[in-house]
């Protein structure tokens, strides 16, 4: 079974590239502080194309493959 995750480390890349700080990042989304925190540490795969779209990127480029094979 595979297990798809938000890449978090490439998140964090692309918003230095963009000098975006998380409460940047939540008025671009629309969304709370919290949210962007959660999305950024914990989960937040459902914003995957969101942020793709912030940050001129594919969504592909935002998303891992956990699955350990």
């Amino acid at each position: 079974m595979a297990f798809i995750k938000l890449n978090h480390d490439r998140v964090h890349k692309e918003m230095r590239n963009a000098l975006m700080r998380p409460i940047d990042l939540a008025k671009r989304l629309e969304t709370n502080r919290q949210t962007v925190n959660y999305l950024l540490y914990i989960g937040g795969l459902k914003y995957a194309q969101r942020l793709a779209n912030i940050f001129g990127c594919k969504r592909e480029d935002l998303i891992i493959d956990t699955n350990p094979s």
